[in-house]
């Protein structure tokens, strides 16, 4: 996947020593539109990171989708929609979460 994006939102839930952990990271495209990457890491011997991507057109979009995926409660996607909020008064909206 090839675009060109501002990022306004990034979350992990990476530990001290974890060998697995997830990362979702949030653009906001020129074309206004929203780009939602989640990176799966591993460093298991013969297991392979992963990354995988959507487009989506509204903030609203991207939020049943990150919580419809990862459950209400994934620590990588409330810690990017949260971000997301922070830089984005749609996104606020959408997400329900008020950042000071």
């Amino acid at each position: 996947m090839l675009f060109v994006g501002q990022l306004i939102g990034k979350g992990t839930n990476q530990r001290l020593n974890s060998t697995r952990w997830t990362s979702v990271l949030i653009y906001r495209t020129a074309a206004w539109k929203i780009v939602c990457v989640r990176e799966n890491h591993s460093q298991w011997e013969g297991e392979s990171s992963r990354i995988s991507g959507n487009v989506f057109a509204t903030p609203a979009e991207v939020v049943a989708d990150l919580q419809k995926d990862c459950g209400e409660h994934d620590e990588a996607a409330q810690n990017a929609l949260e971000a997301a909020s922070a830089e984005d008064t749609e996104f606020a909206e959408a997400y329900g979460e008020r950042i000071p």
